[in-house]
């Protein structure tokens, strides 16, 4: 349920970014921030870190990660960003 939850909020912060003229989200960054910690409480590190930069919010993560979950979440930002480059 929270993986399509944040796939439609994603999809709509898209959509009201992009309109003209563009549309608040502050409701949407309201969601994220409950959805954030629990993704991060559940081992779901790689949907939360893809949730934050579809809504442009990457920053908040240092306050979810810890010595429980750091290392993935740093592999994870290293692969994408190896992805990214390519």
């Amino acid at each position: 349920f929270i993986r399509a939850l944040s796939g439609e909020i994603s999809q709509e912060y898209v959509a009201r970014t992009t309109a003209e003229p563009p549309k608040p989200t502050k409701e949407l960054i309201t969601l994220v921030d409950v959805i954030i910690p629990f993704q991060m409480q559940h081992n779901s590190e790689t949907e939360a870190v893809d949730l934050l930069l579809e809504v442009n919010e990457l920053e908040k993560l240092i306050d979810f990660v810890d010595k429980s979950n750091f290392e993935r979440v740093c592999l994870y930002l290293i692969r994408f960003g190896e992805y990214c480059t390519a």
